[in-house]
Formats: structure tokens, sequence, C-alpha cells
């Protein structure tokens, strides 16, 4: 109205618009439509200023406007193209002077005002888009809501635990909260203090139904004199989880029955378990930094450990047995695995090592193996008696041949009774049946020795051997046996040992017909190849093995019979 006064038209109007159409300040009290027609705009999207005729409202209209170079304004001046062309006719110097002095000074003016105003709305619309990327994109979650618990304003992350939101709902009434979750936020927001600023871990369900963790903190601000509360929260239900994973592997770390020790890439001790204190007597605070090799024992040569860091720097890992030496000097075996640590980068970082000491388990297989060799030894013994009473049953005929042939040629000398011919047959039978007796001897000999080497051998031989020594109680038993395939093979193995086990099978076969009165005895042998492998079929008609006891048959030192016949 000031401005209106000083042009003194009374058809003259100032106009202040957004870009967007908007009226913001005028005088015109007769009209409150936009300025901003199609016409208007395709020509403030050419340029920035314009004075000229239009049409506007179904009048003629002198336009002249411009637009503000720091905010999204335009300022316009419009009169009455007819009333004003009067007028201008009679003070036409006048009137186009005083507009254009009014124009300068309201664009002056108005544009000062506006950088005022713009310098601190910029400011301030600066925050506000930092803080609505920040609310809206962030991985944050964000959440404003009223004293009452209502929910006012929530940004997409967050929105993804509430499957539906409902403006009548308050915020601890919705499913994705379990129930004492529930129970806290009611409270806290009914008794929150304007000044008290809340942070907590809190549990809540996903649209997935899994329990995550939020980091939560809760904060408040006055808007137009109400008190809202502004819920921003972190979710760290990974990071709980590698803390619980970290916690349990400490937990294994600390409580393994078995020495652990993890160094760093320059293979110095950073930290050890409870097991390693206690086998070795070393304190971590003792080893710290230092090298494990204050454990060496000597026992391990320099070409030993080369061997097993050339492996470790090439695979990563090594495995092997050691004889270290404790803080009080003694020995001690131990299994040990160490592996080698890297990052995402393959960078090596550390190397850990485990250690179990064997030293018991040492003691207890070489009693073991001094056991099964008192066993085996105690179960040839066994059968010594029953073999010498073979020996001597399959030697009773070669003796009485070669007594025969003997008393033959003595008989011949002096008396010519028998020819050359049959003296050098009676002598070759003499000859042949020392032989067998030679031989027969030589398998009972070997059958006892405590030569454990390996060797190739026939099994063929191998079992004529075992037959040959048990034979003798096969006849005096009825007990036949039967080759239902004759094929040879050699096989690599201590030749004593299978002997050993080829008897026991025969003689358990044996006790087995004799226990079961089995009339009709049959042994069965199969000898074949299959899949690349020899295999032999030793099978009898007593009936087989019981059901409770097959299943033990390869167990050390298991036998149905009393320990002093054997197994």
């Amino acid at each position: 109205n000031s401005y209106n006064n000083l042009l003194n038209i009374n058809n003259a109007y100032i106009d202040i618009l957004r870009l967007d159409g908007n009226l913001l300040v005028t005088n015109d009290f007769r009209n409150k439509d936009s300025l901003l027609n199609k016409e208007l705009l395709e020509k403030i999207k050419k340029r920035n200023i314009f004075s000229g005729v239009m049409d506007y409202n179904l009048e003629k209209t002198i336009l002249s406007y411009k637009t503000s170079d720091y905010y999204p304004l335009i300022i316009a001046v419009r009169v009455n193209f007819d009333k004003t062309l009067k007028d201008w006719e009679q003070k036409s110097h006048v009137f186009l002077l005083t507009i254009f002095m009014l124009l300068l000074i309201t664009f002056s003016l108005i544009v000062s005002l506006f950088y005022v105003y713009n310098r601190r709305k910029e400011k301030e619309l600066f925050l506000h888009k930092k803080f609505k990327i920040l609310f809206e994109q962030s991985n944050f979650f964000a959440m404003v809501i009223n004293c009452q618990g209502k929910i006012l304003e929530i940004n997409d992350s967050f929105s993804t635990f509430f499957n539906e939101l409902d403006s009548n709902k308050n915020i601890w009434e919705y499913d994705c909260w379990p129930k004492e979750e529930k129970k806290w936020l009611e409270n806290l927001i009914k008794k929150y203090d304007k000044n008290e600023q809340v942070q907590k871990e809190l549990n809540i369900f996903d649209n997935k139904g899994k329990r995550r963790v939020l980091e939560l903190v809760i904060s408040s601000f006055e808007n137009n004199g109400k008190k809202e509360l502004v819920l921003i929260a972190l979710d760290i239900t990974s990071k709980k989880e590698k803390e619980q994973e970290l916690k349990n592997a400490y937990i294994v770390f600390q409580n393994a029955h078995d020495g652990i020790v993890v160094t760093d890439e320059k293979v110095n001790i950073i930290n050890v378990n409870r097991a390693f204190e206690k086998d070795t007597g070393y304190k971590l605070d003792e080893i710290f930094g230092k090298n494990p090799r204050i454990l060496k024992s000597g026992i391990q040569d320099v070409d030993f450990y080369k061997k097993m860091w050339e492996k470790l720097n090439k695979e990563g890992y090594w495995e092997g047995e050691l004889v270290n030496k404790n803080k009080q000097g003694n020995r001690y075996v131990e299994r040990i695995k160490i592996n080698a640590v890297y990052d995402e980068n393959k960078k090596l970082t550390n190397y850990i090592a485990l250690f179990s000491d064997i030293t018991l388990q040492k003691e207890q297989e070489k009693l073991l193996r001094e056991k099964e060799e008192l066993l085996f030894q105690q179960s040839k013994l066994s059968a010594m008696g029953e073999m010498i009473g073979n020996i001597a049953h399959q030697w009773r005929q070669p003796l009485s041949v070669i007594s025969s042939s003997i008393s033959a040629i003595k008989l011949s000398v002096g008396t010519n009774i028998y020819t050359n011919e049959e003296l050098i047959n009676f002598m070759d039978t003499v000859l042949n049946s020392t032989k067998y007796l030679s031989e027969t001897i030589d398998d009972f000999r070997n059958f006892y020795k405590k030569d454990l080497e390996k060797e190739e051998f026939g099994i063929k031989n191998a079992i004529d051997i075992s037959f040959n020594l048990v034979k003798t109680e096969l006849v005096k038993h009825s007990i036949k046996t039967i080759f239902i395939n004759e094929i040879d093979f050699n096989i690599t193995g201590v030749k004593n040992q299978f002997l050993q086990v080829l008897m026991n099978i025969l003689s358990n076969s044996k006790d087995a017909f004799m226990d079961k009165n089995i009339e009709d005895r049959i042994i069965f042998i199969n000898l074949y190849e299959e899949n690349d492998k020899k295999c032999i079929e030793i099978y009898d008609n007593a009936g087989g093995i019981k059901d409770e006891i097959i299943a033990h048959v390869f167990e050390s030192y298991f036998t149905t019979k009393h320990k002093s016949i054997g197994i």
C-alpha cells in the first residue's frame, strides 16, 4: 500500500511470488490467483528480467518483473494498460520516471531484505537438508514420537521393523518388541524427564522374526511448545554375535585340555592358555615376547626344524611330535599342530600352536607293544606242546624209512643181497627223508623266530607251511582241507605273524568241530584277486562265530578261551 500510494495510481499493483507460482505478497486484493500462467513461465525460463505488455485476467496489462539472484522469488509490478495510458499521456515523463525509480527502490529494498534473510535461511535449510538426508537415508534407525508414544516420523530403515504403522498405536504396542522391551519402553516414555538422555541395548524382531539387538539413544526437544522424543538406534547384532563368539573362543582357549600358544608374525609369544602353563610350568608374564625355542630339549637337530619351517611357510600348517623341556628341565613328548594365520590381504599375522602332552601315551604304547610281543610269544609257546607232538608224529614215518633203509644197506654189506641200484635207491630214500626232517625243523624254528621284518612271500607256500605244522592234528581229528581256487600270489608283510594267524584260524576251526561234535569236518580255502585286492577266504562247516563274538574278533587280547591256551 505504501508503494501504491507513492505511485499515486489506483490500478498499479506489486506482487512477490515464488517460482513455483505461489503468491507471497501483493497489494491486489481483488485476485489471489497466481501470476505464473503458462505464458509467463515460458518467459521466465528464457530470461530473468522482463518489461512489456501482456494479457492478465482478461485485462491488457503492463508488466515488469525480475527474479531474485539469491532466493527463488519474482518481484513484479503491473498496471492496467488502458487506464494508465490516459495518465501517461498527461504525465508520461513524470510517471515513467516515478515508475522506474519505484522499481529501482523496490528492487533494491527487496534484494537487500532477502539477502539478509537468505543468508540466515540458507544456513537453516542446509542444516535441515543434512538432517533430512541423515534421517531418511542413513544406516541409522531414526524415529520421532510424541510424549504419549505415538510415532510422528520414522525413516525407512526403522520402518522395516514395523510391518504396518498405525496412528492409534503407541510405540510399545507393536509386535516387533519382546515382552520385556515393551514394558521398558512404556515406563520410560510415560515417566520421561525432558533433560534426560537414555542409552540402552534393546532387543527387537525384524520382519523375518529374527531377534536383533539395537543400541538405542533417546533424547527430547521442544516443537511448538510440545515435547517430542527422538529415538536413534544402530543395529549391533553382528557386533554382539562376534563378541559372543570371541567370548566363547576365549573360554575354549583358556579351558582347553591341550596347551595353546599364540605368537605374532615374528614368532614372539603373545598369549598362552592355562593348560600350557600347567604343562610347561611357565606363566604368560614369564615368556611374553619370547620365542618358543625356550622349550627346546636338544633332542631334535637343526635339520628337523629346517624341514618343519619349510613346510610351515609353504603350506601354512605343520603337524608332528616333539620332545620339549619344561621349566624344571624335565623332558616330555608332545604332539604339536602349528597353523599360520593370515589377514584378508594374505599377510601373515600370527602363528597358533596346539600342544598335546603324549608322554603318558608313549609310555603306554611302549608297554602295549611289550605286552603284545609277550602275548604273541605266549600264544606260540602255548601251542608248543601240540606242535612238538605234531612234529614227532610227522617224523615217525621218515625215521622209520631211514631206519629200514640203513638196515637194508647194513645187511647188504658182505652178503650182496641187494644190487648197487637198490642200495642207491635206499640211500636216496634216506637223503629225501633227512631233507624232509630238516625242512620240518626249519619251519618249526622259523615259526618261533622273533624277527618282525617285512618281506615278500608267496601265499600258497605260507598256507602249506601252516598246514604242515598242524597237519597231524587235522588228520587225527579227520578234518579235510579243500582248496576252491589254488591260484598263487605274493604279499608283503611279516611272514611269521601271517603263519600265526593262519594257525590260530585252523586251531579255532578244529576246536569248533570238536565242541559241536561235527562228523563231516571240512575247512575250505579260497584264494582270489578282486578290485586290485588279494583275498584269502577260510571257512568251515562248524556253524560260524556267534553274533555276540564276531564284533570283537579284531580287538587286542580278546579270546573266548583261557588265556593260557591262546587266542
